[in-house]
């Protein structure tokens, strides 16, 4: 929530609080490691991939839209690919995209957006993880 705030605000996430995010992930992982021991390479594997989706998926929309998309929203997407996990960052990303697109329609229609304006990702971010966990899919 707190980088949605400065996205929105300020149109940037900052590089020390995604680093602090991954790290108390690898905090939490080890946690969940120690607490399940039997299932560690399942959890660290969905880790690892939710970690690569978000930023594979990310990444190439970064560079498929010649750099519309900002480095920050590909470095969230794969932080919370961490934390969520290979299962749930696709949802996430879709829920995401989805309130975002709805945005800008809305935005588009009352002429408070143009074509070539940009909207801050995070907050979309914020509200797709937050109902994601909240549903549980």
């Amino acid at each position: 929530m707190v980088l949605a705030f400065i996205d929105y605000e300020k149109t940037i996430i900052p590089n020390k609080i995604l680093l602090w995010m991954a790290a108390i992930r690898g905090v939490l992982l080890l946690g969940e490691i120690l607490a399940f021991p039997e299932f560690w390479a399942e959890i660290v594997k969905s880790a690892v991939f939710g970690l690569l989706i978000g930023l594979s998926i990310f990444l190439l929309a970064y560079v498929l839209s010649r750099k519309s998309i900002g480095l920050g929203d590909v470095k969230l997407a794969a932080v919370l690919g961490w934390y969520l996990g290979g299962a749930l960052i696709w949802w996430d990303i879709v829920v995401c995209l989805a309130f975002a697109g709805i945005y800008c329609i809305v935005q588009l229609l009352r002429k408070k957006l143009g074509m070539k304006d940009s909207i801050p990702l995070a907050p979309f971010f914020s509200i797709g993880t937050i109902l994601v966990l909240l549903i549980g899919f």
